[in-house]
């Protein structure tokens, strides 16, 4: 075997790389089984650790090593997967599991926070249409944009992961729809997952003034959709198996932010208003390039962090607990003295 402790170096890459080849296949494990797509991940996740300790005096390409740790599309596969095309899609029930609460639990706190979404909107639509008499700036704010997207997608999956729990965690119905309406769930989840965190950087940085808690209502909404709408999309992120956003649908968040670009400059020619005060040219173009650029900045780094591997903090989060939620034994060398002896 290679040692590769207090960061040592294996004498023989080609060698040790063969050996953990082998070592990777372990037992013959039936392909169609669920272990066998475990055991695939498991071993892309934790081949790159091993690659920066071999290469740790050597130059092992960082990008090779971010490419294995987070694996083609999120789901282990070549990305098909992450287009909806795989067959069956999610076969190790990523979507619609933790590791750290039962899917039950799961379903309860996506579909609270489904809830909390839609009252949100609804009411700051009525206030709106009662209060203020704005109802008809409400879409165009990319914050309510991003709420409705929310909103949407804890809906959807708080409903197929209720339907997982309810047949005993055999499947759920999103593996048995069209290819259209798989892309267009995955899709949403890369959003949900990038742009409330985006929102909330924006917000707290360059908006938010004085005027941010003046009111009760004012507070409240501050809150609900600049603050909470981040706390949820770090829910999925960090404590469900949901797969890390991938890169490969970067293209589509960027279509999504230039086509919004779009809607704030007609909106101001139509109703005579910018949502955001720092999308106004005022004759200083360089400065709206900057910004632009600023918010684009903004959006890559949320998307950084929704992309990296969060694998290490939902095992540090949940101890305990395997990849569907269940309870599992602590190590020996963690029970108590009485117990080891």
């Amino acid at each position: 075997m290679c040692d590769l402790s207090d960061e040592g170096k294996c004498e023989d890459l080609m060698r040790c790389s063969s050996m953990l080849s082998v070592a990777s296949r372990g037992p013959e494990v039936d392909p169609a089984s669920p272990a066998a797509g475990l055991e695939v991940r498991s071993f892309w996740y934790g081949f790159p650790h091993i690659l920066r300790r071999v290469g740790s005096g050597s130059r092992v390409p960082h990008l090779l090593s971010g490419v294995l740790e987070r694996g083609d599309d999120g789901f282990g596969g070549s990305g098909d997967q992450m287009l909806g095309r795989g067959d069956p899609l999610d076969p190790n029930h990523l979507l619609v599991t933790s590791s750290c609460f039962r899917p039950s639990i799961v379903a309860v706190i996506r579909l609270a926070f489904a809830c909390y979404t839609l009252t949100t909107l609804v009411f700051s639509l009525a206030w709106g249409a009662v209060v203020t008499h704005d109802n008809a700036q409400f879409f165009s704010f990319f914050t309510n944009l991003t709420l409705s997207g929310l909103c949407g997608y804890f809906w959807a999956a708080g409903l197929h992961t209720a339907v997982y729990a309810r047949r005993g965690e055999k499947g759920y119905p999103l593996q048995r729809w069209p290819t259209p309406w798989r892309f267009l769930h995955l899709a949403l989840l890369s959003t949900i997952t990038v742009f409330p965190l985006l929102v909330s950087i924006v917000f707290w940085t360059v908006i938010a003034d004085a005027t941010t808690f003046d009111s009760r209502f004012n507070g409240w909404r501050a809150i609900s959709v600049h603050l909470l709408n981040s706390v949820f999309a770090l829910f999925e992120i960090f404590l469900t198996n949901t797969p890390p956003a991938a890169w490969l649908l970067l293209p589509f968040g960027i279509l999504l932010l230039v086509g919004y670009v779009g809607i704030v400059y007609i909106t101001a020619a139509t109703q005579g208003f910018y949502a955001y005060p720092f999308m106004k040219p005022n004759g200083h173009p360089v400065q709206l390039a900057l910004h632009i650029l600023a918010v684009g900045l903004a959006d890559t780094w949320s998307r950084a962090l929704a992309a990296a591997p969060p694998t290490r903090a939902r095992s540090r989060a949940c101890p305990r607990r395997g990849h569907d939620g269940m309870d599992r034994p602590l190590a020996p060398t963690r029970w108590p003295a009485a117990q080891r002896s």
